[in-house]
């Protein structure tokens, strides 16, 4: 019955900056649909912005969900926000909270690195934290976000509240971080959905000028994403006279290394890759998967991961994968047959497979994804029964 329906809150933004954040949620709702009607969770959707609201039902279509904006800018928001400021010294707390309650909002996920004060009304927080890049490449992040992320981290450990990693490999670090953690942890390796991939492959080159067979390397502009390695192994290999080309989407922004994306885009000038790299910067979704349906092969050469959405998106359209070595790659490609590793730190290592690639063809094994997506949604349903826990 309807009004027995689980009710789960789902915090959601769509920001560019982040994308991955955003597919997040819309592959967990799509895979929520995979469900029994009678199993499907009511979605209350917090977010700042109806749009981003509307966004998400344009994407997903489904059919459970409600809006609880976060931020409001209307008069009495105005105004209740200024009687709290005022009156807040006096009261010790704000004399009128909106945040939700149990009653409305019996369980939310997922709360990352923002405080949880808007939602400490709820008792079955659930959070969610994606990998650990800042134990292992400190360097990538400025000190104060390596402070507020290891405290976050460590009271975390200290609480009984569940807390989700994307993969074994990332639970695994959360162990050794934290050996004496009291947290209810819990491993959901997520799966894509893709609802519209544009068809049209000669439109889409033609639009990018793209002109002859390429490989694909779909990440945003962070220094992790390892980019740097893709362009010395085109370097060697057009220092070979191998004419192979790669795009490359993504968002250029980095606001922890402002000027990583410039000093990209200058090695390629300096080194006169102008013909072997193209860089389209963030495109049309539907766009970016019809280019990665129709390359030679995906290339993930990240140095860190908490659990790739783009090499989810290679597995879901069966495209081979030419992946780093790392740990979480070796976990999300387990059961995959189609993919070649290299050494995230060996251009040579990635020339070496490219080449191979370019030489092609190469075999690919049927695959059934569509039971991968599936499990998301039970596995995330799974979570949903949680006993009562004190209030942290």
């Amino acid at each position: 019955m309807a009004g027995d329906r689980k009710k789960v809150g789902l915090i959601f933004s769509y920001d560019e900056r982040w994308i991955a954040g955003a597919y997040y949620i819309f592959n967990l709702v799509h895979a929520l649909k995979t469900l029994p009607e009678e199993e499907r969770p009511h979605l209350i959707i917090c977010t700042n912005a109806v749009a981003d609201y509307q966004k998400l039902l344009a994407e997903t279509q489904y059919p459970f969900t409600s809006l609880w904006l976060m931020r409001r800018r209307d008069f009495f928001s105005k105004t209740r926000a200024f009687l709290n400021y005022r009156l807040k010294p006096l009261f010790g707390k704000d004399i009128i909270d909106v945040r939700p309650t149990q009653k409305i909002m019996p369980v939310v996920f997922p709360l990352t690195y923002t405080p949880p004060y808007y939602f400490e009304k709820i008792v079955n927080r659930i959070f969610w934290i994606p990998d650990f890049q800042e134990h292992f490449f400190p360097d990538f992040f400025s000190r104060e976000e390596l402070s507020k992320r290891k405290a976050y981290q460590q009271k975390l450990a200290q609480n009984n509240r569940t807390v989700v990693f994307s993969s074994h490999v990332a639970h695994h670090h959360y162990t050794q971080l934290y050996p004496d953690n009291i947290s209810n942890n819990k491993v959901i390796q997520f799966a894509v959905t893709h609802t519209t991939v544009e068809n049209d492959i000669k439109a889409v080159r033609s639009k990018y000028a793209i002109d002859r067979e390429y490989f694909l390397c779909s990440n945003q502009f962070w220094m992790h994403k390892n980019h740097m390695s893709v362009l010395k192994a085109l370097h060697l290999l057009k220092s070979k006279s191998r004419k192979i080309k790669v795009v490359f989407t993504g968002a250029a922004a980095d606001l922890r290394n402002p000027e990583f994306y410039q000093s990209i885009l200058a090695f390629a000038q300096d080194n006169d890759l102008n013909e072997n790299a193209l860089f389209l910067g963030l495109i049309p979704r539907a766009e970016q998967l019809c280019l990665l349906k129709n390359a030679l092969a995906v290339i993930q050469p990240s140095l860190f991961e908490g659990w790739s959405t783009i090499v989810e998106d290679a597995k879901s359209m069966n495209q081979f994968i030419v992946a780093s070595h790392i740990e979480v790659h070796q976990e999300q490609l387990a059961d995959y047959p189609n993919y070649a590793f290299f050494n995230p730190e060996d251009p040579a290592s990635l020339a070496t497979q490219l080449e191979r690639v370019a030489q092609g063809p190469v075999n690919r094994t049927a695959y059934n994804y569509q039971e991968r997506i599936k499990q998301f949604g039970k596995n995330f349903i799974g979570i949903m029964e949680i006993k009562k826990e004190k209030t942290a």
